[in-house]
């Protein structure tokens, strides 16, 4: 490589690197370190350079320093060898390894490793050495502000391996540079010190995804080498195995969010490295804690460390299952391992904490072989709890429980494959053995037989639970799971293959399933068939796709049968009765008679409502029909049909719009178009066309194809005034506005779904462009391609409907590509039809109106031609135009100025960076861009400067991703990430400087400062907050952005402070925090907004856990040298005030944190200055400061409201702050009261002050907060107020009761102080004060809330003899049912979440809930808890959750919990009135809250004739309204109630019990089943069929009630006359009845198609 710089002994320098070494040793001595010193700074510099431009310099690079340390000439040696030579490898490493990510990277890494291993130079190596570790540890605690802390733990685990470095140097170094200070020991008790702080702050980084792989590593390979080096010092006591053990579990309860990552980057390699030591971890896990001691309302760290271990552990093969000892290979020998216990994981399954679940199902499923067999426990496990796990609501963790039951299928699959396996090798020993051995054998098969059988019966049970995940009633996480799985079992290769078909080769290493499963019964179709109607498209997608894998025979309608008699040997050759009649020649339209009768079902439903997801059901079931007609001509005619009833539609349209949007919707119709086209593949679908006619067949789907673009042209034309016009959500046409059947609602949905369909079907037309006929030919003819091109374009440029472009553009989009991918367009159409297009879009920037601050359809124009990636238009060439056209000056004038070519530029450009293809190739014209929109922030026209904003937050958008949430946005930058590579922009750190600068000078002299100066800087500030400053030039950008904190704009000064937080993330901040103290007397506003930048700083260091002790904040205070607030009132400024009041509430924040921990680095002096900001009595200052708030107010007359309330809001939060550093009780209950005299809004703002920092934070002081609270309750006179408070009021109840177990003594012990006594009776008087107020919905939730603790407080009195038992009684049971109505789905979620909370106040306070639940008159409320179970809301459900699991004694998830406050309620109430009433009236689906009186055993039900009647009414509205609770299943819950009402035993009960309350209720039931069964009899004259009336959900339900009802009295009746041989006589009557009403149903049910799953379950 010749040099840059040639002298004349250069000159000779070979042009080939690798001959650049073997010259230089021929040079001089002086002459080789010369020129070797200016060839590596040459190779290092174009290699340091985005990987685009340094190509292979890296590897050049490499080779160069590979050659000088083999060399044989000392001083080229020296040169790599060098202190310098090897750090600037080294920092080219941290800073270029993650922009520059390839193998080269690594090797600059290993040959560093050997340069460090092998320098000759022991004190230079040991300098070098030193240098790099003490980088690498600043990185890594957090010392360094660079953020590399990635490339450091892989160069530190990198020279650690290559052993260049030692553990003992490691932390040598990090001792010297740790500021922990260490008492006088020996030397091996101080390393260990410092180890575990090491490995503290190592464990920290296991928290980020994406450092945690690196840290993982090095982890790994530090315990590898504490392995080989045993003891860390001279103590030979200390072990390695020990000492990673402790580490481990010390880390993760410190960081238990690192869990996963320490799973996945840590344990699997740990545990292949230490065997030994990983089992004795496993071990000493488990004699620490069994793995099912779980706290009751939590998980201990060590529990979830535990099934993480155990996981990794099984797969590892260091756990093995209980029953690990079977026949088939036993096990090894002196190999050791873990026997995991599979019930204690059982419990685990049912946990609140969706990790717990997931980890536990995982330890359950997974193995170290995928052909090892589950034992019958785990197999009945999973039966028990796989339903709840399916049942989900978080959809991460249902995507987690998928990933497992794959394993879980491979693993049923494996094992089933090699139990057959052995059980025919031992089958042919067994017929050639004899003897004892034939004895053996025998018993051996028979476990074996044994054990396969139990796989059998389960796939046989996961099919039948899968399809009953199925049902109508099943929730939509139920059925998109189901289907999942579904298909994991078809790929699993379970489902039977036609043997007609041809069978592919499978190879003899192939585990393949033993047996084979019918999968498509009739049964099954149904249940797929109606989930394509169904309102979620992922399920009508998942449906579909499930739909494809069957054959047509499966729509062939035959008599239903259980799914265990459907499974068959995989030798098993025969077909089934449908595939042989296919085989025989069954014609297709029978085959398929089941799929053709629902389209006609579902066109009259999809007709008669115009619904989208009707629609798109149709259109599904359009294309599988497709797919499964067998001729050419059926399904062209099918193609020809769909057309020619889109020409009836739209004929329609274009006579009478008003009648098509009501009778004759065209979007099924386009959509089953567009999904049959999709799927179209003309040199497969169409080959047994008649060669002699096949150019007549293909000029007919030339013509067709033609007839549909002219067709959606013609659509168009009828729907573009409406999409067309400014406002389209309030148009209606001049013909139909004085319709009363449809209004603009209904006008608006018909054009939009016609437009958006004839879209996606113009697109899977020209999509077709690349498809040929057999004989060559184009499919797709060109001059279609061409209409439909220019006729999206149309519709792009005129269009107003969001929603409508936004379909349009994709389309639009792919033209445009396809112009350019394809030779047939570029060659048989116009050559400039891009061109075209991109003259048409710049016509409508330059002349179209600027109606919409998005410039509607022109940005998708613009993006769609660029899409194309033509060189003419080229993206470069539209980039400059755009620029061009938003850089053209915009003057103000008096008119109405709407024709802006610079707003539908700048929207252009935005659309550009948001665009996913076009982003990248943009980020050379970002910086450029940035600079525009700034300028534009400054224009006099707001259309220009609102455009501009946009397309700056697009362009940060660009910048920074979308990834990080609002808080982290907000916060700024923690100057440890990358946020920005300003290496990446290279003008933007300039760019940045420029616009500070232009801001700060056109403030000056700008007329329109208001408005340019100010916002024109906005970008630059918020780029370096929320990236921190370009390292090129951060003194410079310092400077100015202080600059700005002078400001006498209010917004100006807040941004920039915020921008100086995030320049002060380094070490010496505290000197630069003081100098710029010493700056803020240059006026108000500049000390304004230093106060304001100090207060920040402080607040981004404390939220990063960065060290602040009480001398730095000290420190700080004595800078200011203004101690009190009221010195502040001098400057005559409320913000001024306001701000340095902020300032000691952080500082009060701060000290609050620290009152348990204040430590040695906290001295007493400095302790006291910071508490010296504030006053001894928190009242007397407040009355002193809201004096001068009130004189603000006046002096100003009223004017700036959000400054005053600025200001007002903290000085109360200050009065508070200062009374809880005081823990002034008293001093809080004389504030409230005089702050609400300052207003409602501040009011509000001092409650939540008060939430966080005393009835959070206080425990101690609970009582008195609560006391506040109700004072502040008494004397409010706003509900909202009275509202908020008493919600307050309610979470330190509910604090108190669970920190500090207070309430338990409430108003009963007269040995206590007073105060919960106290409490008591203030909480029983709040309940007259609260029955005077007004009501208002917030005022009335709240008092829902409070009531659990008022009932408590009259529950303690009575237990003093203060009240009658009886009185108490009567209130709780009208509390119970208050709950209930509230409760209620038709509530809404406060209600329904106050009610859950009232309670949790009660049910979730151990020293009370024993003695409630047990009490006959709490009933109403354990079934309100018990529907709030059930609720619609994650938040209700969780809560009640968390109050059963008191109950009941250990944490369960809320389906779990149900089921088990159900068994408890029995257990405890099964032989009331209310409770027997209760549970029938839900096994009927009867109204429970307001339906009985307490001991009334005479109670109604509604017939299910009546039920079924309503629930069969049609709603043919176009927007169905949502069911309020789509979370509960009505069948599941029937089913729990009814298994209940089934173990109920008379034998248990009195006599006149039984004659009271049993028989009045069963007879009732009895005979609400009978008339129901009768009923469904009548209704079967009726077919039903597949989307028949039992396809409603509701129907379903009141079905499956009926059928349950009637399982459960018969099996109620057998087992009564079994235990008593008595009953009344009538019993045996009406049960006869009901077995002949069962049969008959049964038998017209075969013949009518009633509903496969519930003649399944009548027939149980």
């Amino acid at each position: 490589m010749a040099m840059p710089d040639r002298e004349s002994n250069v000159e000779t320098a070979p042009d080939d690197d690798r001959l650049f070494v073997q010259w230089l040793e021929g040079r001089t001595d002086p002459m080789q370190i010369e020129i070797g010193r200016k060839q590596f700074k040459l190779l290092l510099g174009h290699a340091a350079q985005p990987r685009h431009v340094s190509g292979d310099a890296c590897i050049k690079l490499c080779y160069f320093v590979e050659q000088c340390r083999d060399s044989k000439m000392p001083c080229i040696q020296d040169l790599v060898f060098s202190q310098n030579t090897c750090l600037d490898m080294f920092n080219f490493f941290l800073e270029w390894n993650e922009k520059n990510q390839n193998r080269s990277m690594r090797q600059v890494l290993e040959l560093l490793s050997s340069l460090l291993a092998l320098n000759p130079y022991p004190d230079a190596s040991a300098s070098l050495k030193g240098n790099i570790l003490r980088k690498i540890v600043s990185i890594i605690t957090h010392k360094a502000a660079q953020p590399l802390v990635k490339p450091a733990f892989k160069s530190l685990e990198c020279f650690i391996a290559k052993t260049a470095v030692s553990i003992h140097d490691l932390i040598q170094i990090y001792a010297d540079e740790s500021s922990l200070q260490v008492l006088p020991q020996d030397r091996a008790s101080k390393d260990l010190i410092f180890w575990n702080k090491f490995m503290s702050e190592t464990f920290e980084w296991m928290a980020s995804p994406d450092v945690s792989p690196a840290a993982g590593k090095f982890l790994v390979t530090v315990f590898g080498q504490l392995r080989r080096q045993p003891n860390i010092s001279e103590k030979p006591a200390v072990e390695s195995t020990l000492l990673w053990q402790r580490w481990v579990r010390d880390g993760l309860s410190s960081n238990p969010e690192a869990l996963e990552n320490v799973k996945n980057h840590l344990f699997s390699p740990l545990f292949k490295l230490d065997r030994s030591g990983s089992l004795a971890f496993l071990g000493e896990l488990n004699q620490k804690y069994t793995i099912s001691e779980t706290d009751e309302q939590g998980l201990h760290a060590h529990s979830l460390l535990q099934l993480a271990a155990m996981e990794v552990g099984k797969k590892a093969g260091l756990v093995e299952e209980s029953s690990a000892t079977y026949v088939l290979k036993p096990a090894k020998k002196g190999i050791k391992c873990i026997i995991l216990k599979e019930e204690m994981i059982e419990p685990l399954l049912s946990h609140a904490s969706n990790l717990v679940r997931s980890l536990s199902f995982s330890v359950l499923v997974s193995s170290s072989s995928s052909t090892k067999p589950f034992n019958l426990l785990a197999l009945n496990i999973l039966r028990r709890h796989l339903a709840p796990l399916h049942a989900d609501t978080d959809a991460k963790f249902r995507n987690e429980i998928l990933s497992q039951t794959k394993h879980m299928i491979t693993r049923i699959k494996g094992a089933t494959a090699s139990l057959e396996k052995e059980l025919q090798r031992l089958s042919f020993s067994h017929n050639l053995a004899w003897g004892s051995q034939s004895s053996l054998d025998d018993i051996t098969m028979n476990g074996i037989e044994q054990r396969l059988k139990y796989h059998t019966e389960f796939v046989s049970w996961y099919i039948g639970f899968l399809l009953g995940e199925l049902v109508p009633t099943a929730s939509y996480q139920r059925h998109i799971t189901a289907l999942k799985a579904i298909q994991l079992l078809h790929k699993s290769g379970i489902l039977t293959q036609k043997m007609y078909l041809p069978q592919k080769q499978i190879s003899d290493n192939v585990i393949t399933w033993p047996f084979r499963v019918d999968f498509f019964t009739t049964g099954c179709t149904r249940l797929l068939l109606d989930l394509l109607m169904d309102p979620f498209e992922d399920v009508r997608v998942n449906a579909a796709l499930v739909l494809r894998l069957t054959l047509s025979e499966a729509f062939i309608r035959s008599r239903a049968m259980p799914f265990s008699e459907n499974i068959k040997p995989a030798s098993d050759d025969s077909l089934s009765d449908a595939g042989r009649g296919v085989q025989d020649g069954l014609t297709t339209s029978k085959s398929l008679s089941t799929l053709t009768h629902f389209i006609t079902r579902a066109s009259e439903m999809s007709k008669r409502t115009g619904r989208a997801d009707y629609a798109d059901g149709l259109a599904r079931c359009y294309e599988l029909l497709y797919g499964f007609l067998e001729t050419t001509e059926a399904r062209f005619g099918l193609v020809q049909d769909l057309v020619s009833e889109l020409e009836e539609r739209v004929s329609m349209a274009e006579k009478d719009l008003s009648n098509a949007v009501i009778d004759f919707p065209v979007h099924g119709t386009l959509a089953s178009l567009s999904f049959i086209w999709e799927s179209i593949v003309p040199s497969s679908d169409h080959q047994d066309s008649a060669s002699e006619k096949q150019y007549e067949y293909y000029a007919r789907w030339n013509e067709i194809q033609q007839q549909i673009y002219s067709l959606c042209k013609r659509m168009w034309l009828v729907v573009k005034d409406v999409l067309c016009n400014d406002s389209p959500e309030g148009h209606m046409p001049e013909d139909l506005d004085e319709l009363d059947t449809i209004d603009t609602k209904d006008v608006l949905s018909y054009s939009f779904r016609a437009t958006h369909e004839s879209s996606n079907l113009m697109k899977n037309i020209v999509n077709k462009i690349n498809c040929v006929w057999h004989n060559g030919a184009h499919f797709l003819p060109i001059n279609v391609f061409v209409g439909i091109g220019n006729l999206t374009f149309e519709q792009l440029s005129s269009l107003r409907h969001r929603g409508a472009f936004s379909t349009v553009s994709l389309t639009f989009s792919r033209c445009c590509q396809l112009t350019e991918k394809h030779s047939t367009v570029i060659e048989l159409s116009k050559p400039q039809l891009l061109q075209a297009w991109y003259k048409g879009a710049l016509t409508c920037i330059l002349e179209q109106v600027s109606t919409t601050r998005r410039s509607a359809g022109i940005p998708a124009l613009l993006t769609g031609i660029m899409s194309a990636h033509s060189n003419d238009p080229s993206f470069s060439s539209v980039m400059d135009d755009l620029k061009t056209l938003a850089r053209q000056p915009a003057i103000l004038s008096g008119t109405d100025q709407t024709n802006l070519p610079q707003v539908h530029a700048m929207n252009c450009l935005k659309e550009v960076f948001r665009s996913s293809t076009l982003g990248k190739r943009a980020d050379g014209h970002l910086a450029e861009c940035l600079q525009l929109a700034a300028d534009g922030l400054s224009s006099e026209i707001w259309a220009i400067r609102n455009c501009a904003l946009i397309l700056l937050r697009s362009l940060i958008d660009c910048l920074f991703g979308t990834n990080d949430g609002k808080t982290v946005t907000e916060a700024g930058w923690d100057g440890r990430s990358i946020k920005i590579s300003y290496d990446s922009y290279p003008p933007l750190p300039d760019l940045l400087l420029k616009l500070l600068k232009a801001g700060a000078i056109s403030s000056q002299i700008t007329q329109f400062s208001a408005v340019g100066a100010v916002e024109s800087v906005f970008p630059a500030l918020d780029i370096i907050r929320r990236a921190g400053p370009p390292p090129s030039n951060r003194d410079q950008v310092y400077q100015h952005v202080s600059l700005y904190l002078g400001s006498k704009i209010w917004h100006v000064r807040e941004i920039a402070a915020r921008t100086i937080c995030s320049m002060m993330l380094h070490q010496n901040w505290l000197a630069a925090v003081t100098d710029l103290i010493e700056s803020a007397n240059k006026s108000a506003n500049r000390l304004h907004g230093v106060l304001m930048a100090v207060r920040f700083v402080l607040e981004r260091r404390m939220n990063l856990s960065i060290t602040i002790t009480t001398d730095d904040i000290s420190h700080i205070l004595f800078a200011l040298r203004i101690p009190l607030p009221w010195d502040f009132i001098k400057y005559d400024s409320p913000e001024v005030l306001a701000a340095y009041l902020e300032l000691g509430n952080t500082v009060a924040q701060f000290l609050l944190a620290r009152q348990k921990d204040i430590g040695a680095s906290d001295h007493q002096h400095s302790l006291k200055a910071c508490q010296d900001m504030f006053a001894d009595d928190a009242f007397e200052e407040f009355i002193i400061l809201a004096h001068t708030y009130k004189k603000s107010i006046q002096s100003r007359g009223g004017a700036d409201c959000d400054l005053f309330a600025t200001l007002g809001n903290t000085i109360c939060r200050r009065a508070i702050y200062t009374a809880a550093l005081a823990k002034d009780e008293d001093a809080l209950q004389k504030l409230l009261p005089a702050i609400n005299e300052l207003g409602i809004d501040i009011t509000l703002a001092t409650l939540e002050c008060v939430s966080d920092k005393w009835a959070q934070g206080i425990l101690c002081f609970e009582a008195g907060v609560s006391e506040a609270y109700i004072n502040l309750i008494n004397i409010t006179q706003s509900s909202e107020v009275g509202a908020t408070a008493l919600m307050y009021l309610v979470r330190t109840l509910r604090s108190q009761a669970t920190n500090s177990g207070a309430l338990h003594d409430l108003g009963v012990s007269k040995e206590d102080d007073g105060s919960s006594k106290r409490l008591g009776l203030r909480l029983l008087s709040l309940q007259t004060s609260l029955s005077e107020a007004l009501d208002t919905p917030s005022l009335d939730n709240s008092r829902i809330a409070v009531g659990g603790f008022i009932l408590l407080a009259e529950y303690a009195s009575t237990k003093s003899g203060k009240t009658p038992i009886h009185n108490f009684n009567k209130h709780l049971f009208s509390w119970g049912r208050s709950l209930c109505i509230a409760g209620d789905a038709n509530s809404n979620f406060d209600t329904r979440y106050a009610a859950a909370t009232a309670l949790a106040s009660v049910y979730a306070n151990l020293q009370y809930s024993k003695d409630l639940v047990n009490n006959h008159y709490a009933i109403q409320s354990l079934f309100a808890l018990y529907d709030s179970l059930n609720d619609d809301d994650d938040e209700v459900r969780d809560l009640s959750a968390e109050t059963t699991s008191s109950i009941i004694g250990s944490s369960l998830l809320p389906l779990a919990a149900s089921t088990m406050l159900a068994k408890l309620l029995h257990g405890l109430h099964g032989k009331s009135c209310l409770y027997i009433s209760n549970i029938i009236c839900r096994m009927t689906g009867n109204d429970v809250s307001m339906s009985f009186e307490f001991e009334s055993e005479d109670f109604s039900l509604v017939a299910a004739q009546s039920q079924l009647l309503k629930a069969m009414k049609n709603d043919d509205s176009l927007f169905v309204e949502e069911e309020q609770n789509l979370f509960i299943d009505e069948v599941r819950e029937t089913k729990l109630w009814c298994s209940i009402f089934e173990e109920v035993q008379l034998a248990d009960w009195s006599p006149s019990d039984v004659t009271r309350v049993w028989w009045p209720a069963y007879f009732i039931l009895a005979t609400w089943v009978l008339e129901g069964l009768r009923a469904l009899n009548r209704l079967l004259e009726k077919e039903d069929g597949p989307l028949g009336w039992t396809s409603k959900p509701a129907v379903f339900a009141i079905c499956m009630r009926v059928v349950l009802g009637t399982n459960a009295v018969l099996a109620q009746h057998n087992s009564t006359a079994e235990a008593t041989n008595d009953g009344p006589a009538q019993g045996g009557d009406l049960s006869k009845e009901i077995i002949a009403a069962r049969d008959e149903l049964l038998e017209i049910g075969q013949s009518k198609h009633f509903h496969e799953s519930i003649l399944f379950a009548l027939q149980k």
